[in-house]
């Protein structure tokens, strides 16, 4: 039910045929094994954060790949990152987010501009976490008020997600949209080869 329904939301995406749409979500099987993250589980995360990925387009699918491997090292799920992310959707979003972290962090490290021009959800995690560390901060050198602060400005629910956001690091799977690409070729090779193998198998049955 599920390998169905992520099939139809890639179908709705933009340009993607129904061929496009199942090797996606076979692509998703591939990256799931590939940072050892449930199968069923990356697919099911998927479809849930549908209607929000429907905005990328044709690359809906690239960008949830990215979201997952961020999420797989912050903890934090993928529909809470694009939360995150949503609020430099918009031009005075953009503005009012930036400004509150350049205050905090005492100095213009994020630029709104580049911000709502970045749409990919974990380039700008990336963008926020670089600012951080650029400024010379981190989660256990802040104090008590630093941490409501940011927290409140990253647009984070509680200071967990900001502790969680802060230790996580968003390259440890940078590789895996390669290698799993790399794994659903030979995937498809050996779909290829086992269907050939049940045609001839077939073609036996039919003669005896």
């Amino acid at each position: 039910d599920d390998y169905s329904a992520s099939t139809e939301i890639s179908t709705k995406m933009p340009g993607m045929s129904t061929e496009a749409a199942m090797d996606s979500t076979n692509r998703l099987t591939a990256i799931a094994k590939d940072m050892g993250v449930a199968p069923a589980e990356m697919i099911k995360n998927f479809t849930a954060a549908g209607p929000a990925l429907a905005k990328f387009g044709d690359q809906g699918v690239e960008v949830f790949a990215d979201l997952a491997a961020a999420a797989k090292a912050t903890g934090i799920a993928t529909e809470r990152l694009l939360d995150i992310t949503s609020g430099f959707d918009t031009f005075e979003g953009a503005a009012k987010q930036v400004g509150s972290l350049n205050a905090i962090l005492g100095g213009d490290y994020l630029n709104s501009m580049e911000m709502i021009t970045e749409t990919d959800p974990t380039a700008r995690l990336q963008q926020m976490k670089s600012a951080i560390d650029a400024a010379g901060m981190s989660f256990d050198s802040m104090s008590y008020y630093e941490r409501i602060a940011l927290q409140e400005a990253m647009g984070l629910k509680d200071v967990g997600e900001l502790a969680m956001l802060m230790s996580g690091d968003l390259d440890q799977f940078g590789s895996s949209t390669q290698q799993s690409a790399e794994e659903l070729i030979a995937q498809q090779e050996a779909a290829k080869e086992a269907m050939d193998m049940m045609t001839e198998l077939k073609a036996i049955l039919a003669d005896n």
